[in-house]
Order: structure tokens, then sequence, then C-alpha cells
């Protein structure tokens, strides 16, 4: 169990003196970090994905970096593959020798295979720090510094910025809760007031009969709402300009022009990524999961459960032209499970609700013939290398047990917001008024 969050900010050095020395100045400046004295802590050194500086010498070796700089680049690579970062981050080295950078950008750059750094900026140790001793003279002078290092990458400067006002409304949320605990206490027992408080949270989110199941699930669902609140919030609460220019240099009006006018490849990868989950999918029973069809019924499953012949199905309940029946591999039938969110949250008994389903390529999508109102459409995501429709048809419903298809991996699982749009146009469709009436003649 994590203490704290890690550091997003390691320094690397193989003097001792200057290792302690920088980072002093560092957390003297409010920036956590984390130490390495190379090559000594590297038995130690853990995966720390979510790094954004690397403060590194650029001599982590014994021996002159001018003689033979590629064993010095090399070590440098070897602690970034330890270090496993995801995302934007930067490399600043901290140096007694002249250099820009630029030879170990383009050897990590290789070695790395497009996990290297966003940047490498240079700073020069005689600069800022008494070599004999370690001890920097100025640390605001070196934080000043580090800014304008991130600065130069103006959009990996706007996503850190997010980045912090997120841990920022994690910590206010946290406290929100404490003082919350003290009324609770009544001013007495404050750990059992929080004990006490985080148990109705959990009750209140799923139901007394489902805490058990998962109490930090049931806490998460209750406090993300208190969470989006306070990000929301610490935005307004920022005060200066340094916001308003961090977020203006991140995007130009030209930028929001083109964003308008992405390529089709491109905007459906970022549907998947924003609609879509392939990861941590859970089981075939989880709300939203997206099954195969034949996972579930092998057997001629279009007419034994829903009384219909699969490629009239196909091309009038789901308007995929050209279907070729069994044999259209391009085409995929699905079962969308689209239970209520309460239901889902609370664990309510009884079978699951499956909608069908189909997947396929856009460019088959019949556009002269309009789907349905029955039918509903994602975005197109992009899977298997193409743009591909999801299509659900809320007339063709089907119950199945957990048991069932507990066992069954997802193809992916559709996000909340994309399964809530779906549960609501099945209700709407569902919920529908008919009347007759009598028109006027013209």
């Amino acid at each position: 169990m994590p203490i704290a969050p890690p550091p997003r900010v390691i320094v690397v050095d193989n003097e001792r003196e200057h290792l302690n020395g920088l980072v002093d100045a560092l957390q003297r400046c409010g920036v956590s970090c984390r130490p390495l004295f190379y090559p000594e802590d590297l038995a130690e050194c853990e995966t720390n994905p979510h790094v954004r500086v690397i403060f590194a010498d650029l001599n982590l070796l014994d021996g002159d970096f001018r003689v033979d700089p590629s064993s010095c680049h090399d070590a440098i690579g070897a602690l970034i593959t330890d270090i496993k970062p995801m995302g934007p981050y930067f490399i600043v080295l901290w140096t007694q020798h002249h250099t820009t950078g630029d030879d170990l950008k383009t050897f990590l750059d290789k070695k790395l295979e497009g996990a290297g750094p966003l940047a490498v900026a240079t700073l020069q140790k005689a600069d800022y720090m008494d070599l004999s001793d370690g001890h920097v003279r100025e640390p605001s002078a070196l934080a000043e510094s580090i800014k304008k290092t991130i600065g130069s990458e103006p959009q990996v400067a706007a996503l850190m910025s997010w980045e912090a006002h997120v841990m920022n409304a994690t910590g206010n949320t946290v406290a929100e809760i404490g003082r919350l605990a003290e009324v609770v206490a009544n001013n007495s027992d404050v750990s059992r007031g929080l004990a006490v408080l985080l148990a109705k949270l959990a009750v209140e989110s799923v139901g007394l009969g489902n805490v058990e199941k998962d109490r930090f699930g049931a806490v998460i669902h209750a406090l993300a709402p208190l969470l989006s609140d306070r990000l929301a919030a610490s935005v307004v609460e920022e005060t200066g300009t340094n916001h308003y220019q961090v977020w203006s240099a991140a995007f130009s009006d030209t930028d929001l022009s083109a964003s308008a006018k992405l390529p089709s490849d491109v905007a459906a990868a970022l549907n998947r990524a924003s609609l879509v989950a392939t990861d941590n999918l859970g089981s075939g029973d989880s709300r939203g999961a997206v099954v195969r069809l034949a996972d579930l019924y092998p057997d001629n499953p279009l007419s034994c459960l829903f009384g219909i012949d699969e490629s009239v199905a196909a091309q009038e309940q789901y308007r995929c032209k050209n279907y070729d029946g069994t044999r259209d591999y391009a085409c995929e039938w699905v079962l969308v499970q689209a239970q209520a969110a309460c239901d889902h949250a609370q664990g309510q008994p009884g079978p699951l609700p499956y909608y069908l389903g189909m997947e396929f390529p856009t460019n088959r999508d019949d556009r002269g013939g309009k789907p349905p109102g029955a039918c509903w459409t994602s975005p197109a995501i992009l899977r298997n290398g193409q743009c591909r429709f999801l299509r659900v048809n809320a007339r063709f419903g089907v119950f199945v047990t957990r048991e069932a298809v507990r066992s069954i991996t997802p193809v992916y699982r559709l996000r909340e917001q994309t399964i809530n749009h779906l549960v609501h146009h099945i209700h709407a469709y569902g919920a529908r008024p008919g009347m007759m009436s009598f028109p006027l003649p013209k």
C-alpha cells in the first residue's frame, strides 16, 4: 500500500555531495523528489511510471566523459529502462561538461524506441552549486531555470498543470473528509468518526448488502463527485495570470480550427481512447462489457434467440450493406451489457440485460438507408486498424445469468459516459408514446 503518491521528480548523481545539495535545494523550493545515488541505489530502484523530470549527472560512470560518451549515454538509458516512465517526461542533464544534450536525445530516441524523453535540457552545475561541497547558492534561481525548461514545451506544461490541479483536488477532498469526520466525531475520537463516515459513504453508495463485495470501490463511487467538484473549484480559486498564460500557450486559434478537421483514423483513435476501455476489462458480466455473440451462443443464435435471419438482420435492422453471412469476417455480432447503473452498483440479483449489436467497418454503413429508430450507433472507433461503428438495436434484447457470462473475456468495455448514452437510448425508445390522431384536410 503506497503511503503517498510517488514523486514526479527523480535526481540521479554519482557524487554524494552533489546529490544531497540538489535534493535539498529542490525540496526547499517545495519540489518533492526522489534521490538515487548511482550505482548503489539502483538495486532499490523501482518503476516510477508517472515521473515528469529526471535530473541526471551526465557522467554517471567513473572516467572521462569526453573519451567515451556512449557508455555514459548507455548508463542513463539503462536507468530510464528501469524507471519505465509513461507519458511525457524531461531529462535535465546536471553536468560539469559543456554539451547541449542533443547527442543524448538522439541516442535515447533510438534505444528506447518511442519511449524517449520529450526534451533533454542542460544545466551547468557550476552555475548554481559550489562543486566542492554541493551547496546550491540560490535555489530559487535553479527552480526558475527548471520552470523555463518545462515551459519550453507549452503543451506538456499545460498537462502538468492539469496533473498538479488533480493532485491538489485530491488533497482538498481528503481534507474535506477529515473535517466531516470531526463533525461526525463531535470533537471526540476523530479516528472513530472517520471510520463511521467512510462506512456511511460506502453504504449510501452501493447499499449495505454490497459493501463487502468491494469496500474500496464503494467509497470511490461516493468520493468521485466530491473530487470532480474540488477540481473545478481549484481552477476558479487560482490567482494571478499564470494559469491563463499556460493554457493560452497550449493551443492556438489555428489549432482549434484544425481540431475540427482531423483525419478519420485519428478521430476514430481518439474516440476509442475516450469512449472505449481496452484494458482492465473485468469479466463479461461487467456493465458496458461487449462480448462476442458466438462466445455465448455458437449455433445459429439470431434465428434461435430473435427469430430473424442473420443476413436480413444485418441489412435491414443494422443497415450493414453487402453482408455475406457467417463468412463475412469484417463484421462481428456482439452483445452489450446494459444494466441500470444503480442495479450494477448495488449488485442486484437477477439475469443481466444484453442487447444485440453489430460492429462493422464504417465504409459498410448503408448511408442510403437510415437505420431504424431502435438503433444506437457509436462514434467511429479505431479497432484492428479500421474505422468501425458499433450499432446496437434496442429491440433485440436478451437476459443472461451472471454465471453464464462471468468466464467470458470482453472484446472491450464501453466507458461510463458511453454506456449511459446507450442505456438512455434503449429506455427512451422503449418508453416512446404513440397517439392516434385525425389530421385536418389540406
